[in-house]
């Protein structure tokens, strides 16, 4: 079992944004049996191609491939003709390892989100953990009635692809990190983030593989095998922040640690609320239990004059450095 390559033609190049070529490469196969270990072992599609001509290194990322079956020969042997395009990531004097290259395959779209939730995590500013917390809270006003939230937000859709090294890489990192948001400053691709303005939506890792051949003065040949991830990110960035505003409101006041109906009724100064009790004994004719929610005042005991919020987001912040994304700009953009 076995197979060799015969030759390799140029078919065409573009260059536009970026340099592009499209290639093909003729095997031949002991047999036509070998045909599905040859799929299996061959170049996938994403995977890195590294050219060595003229003292200069090209990288460049494998955007499609389509395989071709020929008739077998008559010694029996099969002919198989892979058709390849590729498109330049670096160009590079030197031979560097594919995880010292730049991100790649960058993209933005807009994307809205439609957002529900009954916990949230506190952010700055918050009427009851006023510095913010990392630790998810229930979803309540501050009489500790639950609150319901619909909020609808438009987002950017940041998607691109690195490599990085097979030595160490834990996936665990990354699907761990699905659905949460950066709690400090994060740059990504050239672009920076304040705290809870990114959330960390799908990533797909797929293993590669790639030699380079590299000679030296003396003419001595050295092959060199590389064993790393192609990673595909996508970032979901709220210019606004994910943290909401989530209005402090409800039918019942915080009273002697328990729960009581919010009462209105009127007097000479006007409209007044407070308990059951408190209204029988102002000696008011028209009250009557609110029958919408009224905002409450910081300690949830009393109706607030003026509307009071919640402050923080239904998502966890994390420290996104473990995950080890880009900081560099890519070198070739395509913003589709």
């Amino acid at each position: 079992m076995g197979w060799r390559l015969l030759h390799r033609t140029v078919k065409r190049g573009r260059v536009s944004e970026n340099y592009e070529k499209e290639y093909d490469e003729t095997y031949e196969l002991d047999a036509a049996s070998d045909f599905d270990a040859f799929l299996v072992s061959f170049k996938k599609r994403g995977g890195l191609v590294v050219e060595r001509r003229n003292g200069l290194t090209f990288y460049f990322k494998i955007d499609s491939i389509a395989v071709e079956r020929r008739p077998p020969t008559s010694s029996g042997k099969l002919q198989v003709v892979a058709t390849i395009s590729v498109s330049l990531l670096k160009t590079s004097e030197t031979t560097i390892a594919p995880w010292e290259l730049p991100p790649y395959d960058f993209r933005v779209s807009a994307r809205s989100l439609e957002e529900t939730t009954t916990r949230f995590y506190p952010g700055v500013g918050d009427l009851i953990y006023g510095g913010g917390s990392s630790n998810p809270q229930p979803l309540v006003n501050t009489a500790g009635a639950r609150l319901r939230a619909r909020s609808m937000r438009a987002l950017a859709l940041v998607e691109f692809a690195f490599n990085a090294s097979a030595t160490g890489f834990d996936p665990s990192v990354y699907w761990s990190a699905q659905g949460k948001i950066n709690e400090s400053t994060t740059t990504v691709c050239g672009l920076t983030f304040p705290p809870r303005t990114i959330r960390f939506d799908s990533f797909n890792a797929e293993y590669s593989t790639e030699s380079v051949e590299t000679i030296d003065a003396g003419g001595e040949t050295t092959t060199t095998t590389w064993r790393f991830y192609r990673i595909e990110c996508a970032l979901l960035a709220n210019p606004r922040s994910y943290d909401q505003l989530f209005a402090n409101v409800g039918a019942r006041v915080l009273r002697n640690g328990a729960l009581a109906q919010i009462w209105r009724w009127t007097d000479s100064s006007g409209a007044r609320y407070g308990t059951y009790q408190e209204c029988r004994n102002s000696n008011a004719s028209d009250g009557e239990p609110v029958a919408d929610p009224v905002s409450l005042d910081f300690s949830g005991a009393q109706v607030s004059p003026i509307a009071t919020y919640r402050v923080g987001s239904p998502y966890e912040p994390i420290d996104f450095s473990a995950l080890a994304l880009p900081s560099a700009a890519p070198e070739l953009w395509r913003v589709y």
